[in-house]
């Protein structure tokens, strides 16, 4: 994996070192290497994100000026596909931000359990949309990234894999192709 590029936007600056160092000692243990670039306030973080791609966000919801649903908001209208996990002190926002669809959403009083897991599971999403499988078709071999298929169906001996642009056939089991994606996946073990 390349460099992770991370931002922390938050207005709190005891709460902002804490988590970057939280972030460095869970990658530091990984071996990955990463940028941290921190925000105080969500205008900053808009600006941040049209010079540099982040991979990851950190985003508080409480904030002034203007509050992390509303900097959501202006995320997603631009960046659809954007990791994001929402920060806060108060649980009162939760199923509000669902429609923003945020990775996860941590609540500052648990930041030190809650943390790992999000960082875990951002690991695997990344390593997941790295992934690509290889399909023997009659015009040869494609590969495609798994997470780009969309569905699979049988149909007259032949399974047709879709993704949003393209269908192709392939002559395979569908068992045998859900065991091989299965072993590619590595499901991570949920406590």
């Amino acid at each position: 994996m390349d460099k992770i590029h991370i931002a922390i936007c938050d207005d709190e600056g005891t709460f902002l070192k804490h988590l970057k160092n939280r972030i460095n000692s869970f990658y530091l243990s990984k071996g990955e290497v990463i940028t941290i670039t921190e925000f105080t306030n969500g205008e900053d973080l808009i600006n941040g994100c049209k010079e540099l791609e982040f991979d990851l966000i950190f985003l508080d919801i409480e904030m002034p000026q203007m509050t992390g649903i509303e900097v959501i908001t202006k995320l997603r209208a631009i960046y659809d596909d954007m990791t994001i996990i929402l920060l806060t002190n108060y649980e009162d926002y939760v199923f509000e931000s669902f429609r923003y669809n945020p990775f996860r959403y941590i609540r500052k009083s648990r930041i030190d359990n809650e943390l790992e897991e999000a960082l875990e599971a951002f690991q695997y999403k990344m390593k997941r949309a790295n992934s690509y499988y290889s399909f023997t078709t009659s015009h040869g071999i494609v590969s495609w990234r798994i997470d780009d298929i969309q569905y699979m169906e049988v149909y007259q001996h032949y399974i047709h894999i879709h993704n949003k642009d393209k269908t192709i056939k392939v002559r395979a089991s569908l068992e045998k192709l859900g065991k091989e994606f299965y072993y590619i996946e590595e499901p991570i073990e949920r406590v």
